[in-house]
This record gives C-alpha cells, structure tokens and sequence, in this order.
C-alpha cells in the first residue's frame, strides 16, 4: 500500500517565490442559474465548486470539485483568512509561496495541486489538488484495525 500525503496549507512556511500569476485580475465569472449546485467558479472559469463538504480542517475547508477541461472531479481547498491577516501581504505572500512550492512537488504519494488563487473579494485562498475518496491515513487505520506493523513501518518510512 502507499502511503498518500495531503501537504495542505502552512501559514508558517518561509516565503519561497512569488507567482504573481496567482492573483488573478479578471472578475470572477458568474454562476449560470441553470447549473444546479455549483457555487462558486474559479477565476479563469475551469474549476467549478460544489457545496458538498470533503473534510475540514484547522486552516482550511475542502469541497468537491470538477475539472471542466478534464472533465474529472477535483478537490477545492478554501482557506478563510480574517481580516487582520488578510490585510498582511506577508501572510498571503506567505501562503502563495507555499502554494507554488506545492505546485512544483512531484511524486506519486504526494498529492498534486493544479492550480491556487487569492480571492480578494471573498478572502479566501483556493487551491485546486487531486481528489481521493478512499480518506485519510486515520480513516484508513480506523476502518482496517489489523493493520500488521511492518506495514506502518513501511507507511512512515515513505514520509520521511
């Protein structure tokens, strides 16, 4: 089995680039009334967000997705930044240096992000990654109790 790592959001991760690609000038698109439950679009109007919920975490929300040149479903990462840090561009530079980080990560046990954004409107920052049904490493554990050690092991061993 391998091991899959959902690298997720930092807010502490030391700024490494700056993609100014990632703030996207053009206005969000808006929603066709007729395509029933898509809430939100992404701002060069190739992902589309559903309101259904994937998981959650401390920083962040992840909904179901869909990849519409693709035409596969994607999971939409939303990270809500208040307003004191919102009004920080060193956090943001922050959170984008990291998303470009992810973006260059290549590996088959990493998930991939495609695309990330700030919506300045909304105050949030979006990544776009892959999408995994089967869960997470807890929920894996969790549902297969028996799990032998060797095989932790050798989970731990592909994190490192």
């Amino acid at each position: 089995m391998s091991l899959l790592i959902d690298v997720g959001f930092d807010p502490h991760i030391i700024a490494l680039a700056m993609d100014s690609n990632l703030r996207p000038e053009k206005p969000k698109q808006e929603l066709d009334h007729e395509e029933e439950g898509i809430v939100e679009i992404s701002p060069n109007g190739r992902y589309l967000r559903y309101n259904e919920i994937l998981g959650s975490g401390a920083f962040k929300v992840v909904y179901k997705g869909f990849d519409k040149v693709y035409a596969t479903e994607i999971a939409w990462n939303q990270m809500l930044i208040d307003d004191d840090l919102f009004q920080s561009s060193l956090t943001i530079d922050k959170l984008l240096s990291e998303a470009v980080l992810v973006k260059s990560l290549k590996h088959e046990n990493i998930t991939k992000c495609y695309d990330s954004w700030v919506d300045d409107e909304n105050k949030t920052v979006n990544m776009i990654t892959e999408l995994f049904t089967s869960g997470s490493l807890r929920q894996y554990r969790k549902k297969h109790k028996g799990v032998d050690m060797k095989a932790i092991r050798n989970w731990a061993r592909q994190t490192l």
